[in-house]
């Protein structure tokens, strides 16, 4: 379904979704040196380092997602399910905040770590393949079979 999914180049939800994009990105550092301070703790995100962008796919998918990168798509099913601009920002800022922490990021480190117990219990003669990431009860297997390839069109600068 990703693979056929079609950029929206234009028009009023696009720009809604852009503007709502760059309002959220811009409140970022602030939202996180507050959430710091009140740990007693100091900054440590740059989010400086992302490459902010949006993109709206054509597809009646109620989500959204952000990359690791900061590039995030918004699916046009998401939009009459959201009614609001309100709405779609709590979506949006929670997607941006994967990015931000990082979470894609650990969840391909603990893909890799279950793909290797798997290889190990298999080179080792173990004969329950694939159950490395079932055993350990965190939800890695799921999560694995469930992550998404992002449309190649956000890999486009």
């Amino acid at each position: 379904m990703l693979s056929q999914s079609q950029v929206v180049p234009s028009g009023p939800e696009v720009s809604e979704i852009q503007g709502i994009m760059q309002r959220l990105v811009a409140v970022a550092p602030k939202v996180e040196a507050n959430l710091a301070a009140q740990k007693g703790a100091k900054p440590h995100i740059d989010s400086g380092s992302f490459q902010w962008a949006v993109s709206v796919l054509q597809s009646p998918e109620v989500n959204a997602f952000c990359l690791p990168s900061g590039k995030m798509a918004v699916y046009t099913g998401l939009i009459p399910v959201a009614q609001n601009a309100d709405a779609l920002a709590v979506v949006m800022g929670h997607e941006i905040s994967h990015a931000l922490l990082r979470h894609g990021a650990e969840r391909m480190a603990q893909q890799h770590l279950a793909q290797g117990l798997t290889h190990r219990r298999d080179r080792d003669g173990c004969r329950q393949h694939g159950s490395a990431t079932a055993a350990h009860g965190d939800g890695s297997a799921r999560r694995r079979n469930t992550v998404r390839r992002a449309p190649s069109v956000l890999a486009q600068g």
